[in-house]
């Protein structure tokens, strides 16, 4: 009987302990703990126990009983994935993955100092990326929240931080015959929805606002909140009013349908022989939910390692149909088959594509060999119709570092494929099916790596992919970043930190009643942003707003061969190259 010993413990806390947070709801108590005017409360439970019978299953809710003291000061368990560095190429980047769990249902939150339960304020909730391999929301070296709450609340743009841990992996994202029967697909999205249901459910307690939330993420952080906005094809209610979309892909049919996750699945088992004669889908289900969670998440690793040598991502994906995703993505967008009443922001960095190049590539064979290896299913009609979207002679070679041009060349083709076009996809679909909403699109050309860039020789990266991070969560004033930030990443952190935190508070990038000059002065956030379709009333562009660089300040992508004179233009034909990459022939060809 542990009562006792918690009620004990509650006593001392309240003696010795004053200052320390408390947030009580529905008879129970949550202790958190503060850190640089930052309240934090960790480990939350959300959902049970995913282990034994549960394993591969959705998610079920969790409730703490009556009169509960939860310690919330503590980080909590990673879901099942690779212990250690996830990607140690990227040096400072990830933190190490310490503890796994399949007890690993939690969200987190993080508010400024002194909040309290009538704040009502915006809440921000992410939804990390990883590849549908690794992640998690206790990687304070990755995404720690603490700038991001603690400096909007100084500027006067207080928002609540939230995260969900969510299944991962084979645990996350197992298909099969006997799943399908089960209606168990995708159980990874379904513990982000189950999230967003605590959240709404418990957020006033902690001083957050149930009816103004934001969901954002980065990489396949992007697919999960565009998943989210297309959840069910739109006939739920949604659990958010906002979203924000950074750096990542959308889906397409292929990707999707094309029975990866169920081979995968297949595979493993094969390996921990769970397969037998028959072809036993059940057989082979139950097998697998026997196997001891070292074995399997042993077996996993090694295999999505094989697969996908950058940290498995990839290797297990969501599948479609199922009754979370009825269809692939970009045919429900295409219907309006989304939640249609949810204000975007949604974009993407300036070379998104050049960490997913080898930077041997030399040559025009080699650049064809590539783009047969990244969309093998195109057809040889479309095939040309890319490589004449992208003459080589719209790149140059870089001597200093021994990067070719065909470098550029495949890195600018996945940059447009799987980050900027997508983008242009969604704001189209809002155009198109919710031109009641706020839209707002965005290309970062800054990033606080690029001292180390230069440092290791690799400055032809640019603006890469994860360069948004830094300046969203407004942690460049601690290491490795404080060490070679300047005062043009500290204005970029608060900038972009801020116009995330307004997007948020007012449904646009910029304060309501402020003039750009007074949001410049005070470092608040970007201005002017306009909104990507109707500047003006002119539908035949599309706004965009470039963050840094030579080239900050609103852009214009023509469409119809006709330019917003009010803007410079963004030169890169995007609007052509989109059309292409957002064709639905094109999209049910390739890996998007």
């Amino acid at each position: 009987m542990k009562l006792p010993f918690l009620a004990s413990w509650f006593c001392l806390w309240l003696s010795s302990a004053v200052a320390t947070p408390l947030v009580q709801h529905n008879g129970v108590s949550y202790i958190g703990r503060i850190t640089d005017d930052t309240e934090s409360f960790l480990n939350i439970r959300y959902g049970q126990d995913t282990g034994n019978e549960n394993r591969f299953k959705r998610p079920v809710p969790y409730s703490y009983p009556t009169g509960a003291i939860v310690n919330a000061t503590q980080p909590g368990a990673a879901c099942p994935q690779q212990l250690g560095n996830p990607v140690p190429s990227l040096t400072g980047l990830f933190g190490n993955t310490t503890q796994i769990s399949e007890d690993c249902l939690t969200v987190r939150v993080d508010r400024p100092r002194n909040t309290h339960p009538g704040a009502r304020l915006p809440v921000m909730v992410y939804l990390y990326g990883g590849g549908y391999a690794v992640g998690q929301i206790y990687d304070d070296t990755a995404y720690n929240p603490a700038g991001l709450v603690r400096e909007n609340a100084k500027k006067g743009l207080p928002v609540i931080y939230a995260a969900i841990n969510y299944r991962v992996g084979i645990f996350g994202f197992a298909a099969s015959k006997a799943l399908r029967d089960e209606d168990n697909l995708n159980v990874g999205l379904l513990d982000q929805r189950l999230g967003l249901q605590w959240v709404h459910d418990h957020i006033a307690a902690f001083g957050g606002d149930p009816d103004n939330v934001t969901i954002f993420g980065e990489n396949v952080g992007w697919t999960n909140v565009q998943l989210q906005l297309t959840a069910y094809g739109g006939v739920k209610a949604p659990l958010f009013h906002r979203a924000i979309l950074q750096s990542g892909p959308t889906l397409s049919g292929d990707a999707l349908t094309a029975g990866l996750s169920d081979n995968h699945t297949t595979a493993l088992a094969q390996m921990l022989n769970c397969t037998s004669a028959l072809d036993d889908s059940t057989a082979e289900l139950k097998c697998l939910r026997s196997v001891p969670l070292g074995t399997l998440v042993g077996a996993a690793v090694d295999f999505s390692l094989a697969f996908s040598p950058l940290a498995g991502i990839g290797t297990w994906r969501p599948t479609a149909p199922s009754s979370f995703i009825p269809d692939a993505p970009s045919k429900l967008l295409q219907a309006g088959r989304f939640h249609r009443h949810v204000d975007i922001l949604v974009g993407w960095n300036e070379d998104d594509g050049t960490q997913f190049v080898l930077p041997t590539l030399s040559g025009t064979s080699a650049f064809e060999a590539f783009i047969q290896y990244l969309f093998p299913g195109l057809s040889p009609s479309n095939n040309q119709q890319l490589l004449a979207l992208y003459p080589v002679s719209d790149f140059s070679d870089k001597p200093s570092e021994h990067i070719d041009r065909n470098f550029f060349h495949a890195a600018q083709v996945v940059r447009d494929a799987h980050f900027a076009c997508p983008s242009l996809r969604v704001v189209e679909a809002w155009k198109q099916h919710a031109p009641a909403r706020k839209t707002y699109l965005y290309s970062l050309n800054q990033t606080v790596f690029r001292v180390g860039h230069a440092e290791y020789n690799k400055s032809y990266v640019g603006q890469d992919h994860f360069s948004d991070i830094p300046y969203v969560f407004d942690y460049v004033d601690v290491p490795p970043y404080s060490t070679v930030a300047d005062q043009t990443d500290y204005n970029m952190a608060s900038r972009m930190s801020g116009s995330w935190a307004a997007f948020a508070s007012f449904g646009q990038p910029t304060v309501p009643g402020l003039s750009g000059q007074q949001l410049a002065a005070r470092n608040l956030t970007f201005a002017p942003w306009d909104p990507a379709y109707g500047r003006c009333g002119n539908l035949d562009t599309v706004a965009l707003r470039v963050l840094g660089g030579p080239r900050d300040g609103m852009a214009s992508i023509p469409r119809s061969g006709k330019a917003d004179r009010a803007a410079t233009v963004y030169d890169e034909n995007l609007a052509e190259r989109g059309g292409f990459w957002n064709r639905e022939d094109v999209l049910a060809q390739t890996w998007m």
